[in-house]
């Protein structure tokens, strides 16, 4: 697991006007970044060299301190499991140097197919996500039912892009891994749907609305996505 290989969503339901693109099943799909961003980067050398060198500062980071990962904690989880997400605590922190980390790595690796990358953002994500000790769990439990920890999970869909990018670098068994572990995240997500007032425009519903698509979208379920843009659209109209 977690090791180099070799190397039609049209419309939303009736009453919207939301047209979405069409997701592939059996590939990871993009959330926000697309091939053009791709190309735009690598047509500017000095721009390369800097995200390369920026890169190459992650893997020495890496390897002087470790990856961040969500288990070891300050105090300990309120759940009873240091492998569950904490909100409020030192997890946000690990989560977003996390992300920032395999991003870096994963753009870099894009532009110079450069493999030491990919085996950092691997490592990587074994340690947040496959590790028997370190891994998260993929479920969302939290202190006196509020939901209110998915406003630190903002920033997923760049870890997801991130994961697509370098998804023909992935093995299968790891492909495999991550496509289980966020399908079920995605069911823990779609579990707490019932804390959300359809009417609910503040920061806990758009984190809900962004989470939700973003992980529908990259997982290539076209039926969910097509329920929450049409709902994100209905809210957007309502007077």
């Amino acid at each position: 697991m977690f090791s180099l290989c070799s190397p039609r969503c049209r419309r939303t339901p009736q009453g919207s006007n939301l047209k979405l693109r069409e997701l592939s099943e059996d590939r990871f799909n993009f959330v926000l970044w697309n091939e053009d961003m791709t190309t735009e980067l690598a047509s500017d050398p000095k721009g390369v060299a800097g995200l390369v060198s920026s890169a190459e500062a992650v893997i020495d980071r890496l390897q002087r301190e470790g990856c961040p990962h969500i288990s070891s904690k300050p105090a300990p989880s309120y759940t009873g499991c240091n492998k569950d997400y904490s909100h409020s605590s030192s997890d946000a922190e690990q989560l977003h140097i996390m992300i920032n980390n395999v991003f870096q790595l994963a753009i870099a690796l894009a532009l110079t197919q450069r493999d030491e990358f990919a085996q950092a953002a691997l490592g990587q994500l074994r340690v947040f996500f496959g590790d028997a000790k370190t891994g998260m769990l993929p479920r969302l439990i939290f202190p006196n039912k509020k939901p209110t920890d998915l406003v630190d999970l903002y920033d997923m869909p760049r870890l997801l892009d991130a994961i697509a990018l370098m998804q023909d670098k992935i093995s299968p068994s790891a492909v495999r891994f991550l496509r289980v572990w966020f399908d079920t995240f995605l069911n823990k997500v779609d579990d707490i749907k019932s804390h959300y007032h359809p009417n609910n425009r503040g920061l806990a519903g758009a984190a809900y609305d962004v989470l939700r698509m973003s992980i529908a979208t990259w997982l290539g379920k076209s039926a969910i996505v097509r329920e929450q843009a049409a709902a994100v659209q209905w809210r957007a109209e309502a007077p």
